[in-house]
């Protein structure tokens, strides 16, 4: 694994630790910095813009919860 991709798994474990500690603000960080790729993989599997825009949805939402 490349420094590159350390540095960004250290910043996602620290958006994680400070949303676990009540900074919702971490979470939208979150979404903004996935949104686009998770949304540009369900696009791809479903070949179906609302599908894919519900599911990337859920997707965040159930990452939500898991936090």
């Amino acid at each position: 694994m490349s420094d590159k991709n350390l540095n960004i798994e250290s910043d996602d474990i620290d958006l994680i630790n400070s949303f676990k500690s009540g900074n919702r603000q971490a979470f939208n960080i979150i979404i903004l910095k996935y949104r686009e790729r998770v949304y540009s993989f369900t696009r791809k599997m479903l070949n179906n813009h609302e599908d894919a825009d519900d599911v990337t949805q859920e997707i965040f939402i159930k990452l939500f919860k898991s936090i």
